[in-house]
């Protein structure tokens, strides 16, 4: 998928995302555009299958969450769902064919050594049209899944990862979400949720902020494999660098250092 980066992200806050026509990856969630013939993990859960495009359609059966649904046409019906007006879609699941609404299905599926998450997105019903989105993880479990929402920071959001513990044993996986800064004042940057047995334990953000030369922000996360690590160490620091006269000619630099560590079943500041 590209990602077009434009005016509307220079001035992302200024034009409605909901009604831009640039492409992220939460477009086609925002468009109700499912690539037809494609096969999407499903994010809802329990998700009724109907013989028709509407609520009124004779249940013919209910699918868990992660079912594979391939896309056969696309309906004229709409449903509101998440927030958004969704169309309802002509689908194939093992084999049976019925209806199901597009926003059900995950706008990404990642997996990595046994952990499967899925994304979608979320707008507030209540919620300026001007306000960025919110990203919807979910991670199936035994007996459902466990879910995370995470407002995004801006609109400028370029996708999701799953990778390896990055040399911090009592993790599984890190998922991060990424954001470009595309303006004076603007975050940019990772969020991090740290996943242990399918389950986030801690969220750590690595953002950055830049302000014409007058101010910067820049948080950072080195775990063990990463150079200057520490072993089962997560060293995370935050550094503020402020112009402090009008000349632009002194700045004031301050910063702050933490080392974490597994302890009494939680990510905790290392005790001395």
């Amino acid at each position: 998928m590209k990602y077009l980066l434009s005016t509307f992200l220079l001035f992302g806050f200024i034009v409605n995302p909901i009604q831009a026509q640039y492409t992220f990856p939460y477009t086609d969630f925002l468009n109700s555009n499912y690539e037809i013939g494609a096969t999407y993990g499903l994010f809802g859960d329990q998700v009724k299958l109907r013989s028709e495009p509407n609520t009124n359609g004779k249940v013919l059966d209910i699918y868990p969450i992660g079912t594979t649904v391939k896309v056969l046409e696309k309906a004229a019906e709409t449903y509101q769902l998440y927030g958004v007006n969704s169309n309802w879609y002509k689908v194939e699941i093992n084999g049976q064919t019925g209806y199901l609404v597009g926003a059900f299905l995950a706008a990404q599926t990642l997996e990595y050594n046994g952990t499967t998450a899925y994304i979608n997105y979320e707008v507030a019903p209540e919620s300026a049209p001007y306000e960025p989105l919110s990203i919807v993880i979910r991670m199936p479990t035994q007996t459902g899944f466990q879910a995370y929402k995470y407002k995004m920071p801006n609109v400028n959001y370029a996708g999701a990862k799953l990778a390896d513990n990055r040399g911090f044993s009592e993790i599984d996986q890190i998922l991060s979400l990424e954001f470009f800064a595309e303006s004076c004042g603007a975050t940019g940057g990772e969020m991090h949720f740290l996943v242990k047995d399918g389950v986030v334990i801690k969220e750590l953000s690595t953002f950055y902020v830049s302000d014409a030369g007058v101010f910067f922000y820049e948080e950072n996360a080195i775990f063990p494999q990463d150079p200057g690590g520490r072993p089962e160490v997560i060293i995370y620091t935050k550094t503020t660098e402020e112009v402090t006269n009008e000349y632009m000619s002194t700045f004031s630099i301050t910063g702050e250092k933490s080392y974490l560590e597994w302890r009494d079943g939680a990510i905790a500041p290392v005790q001395y």
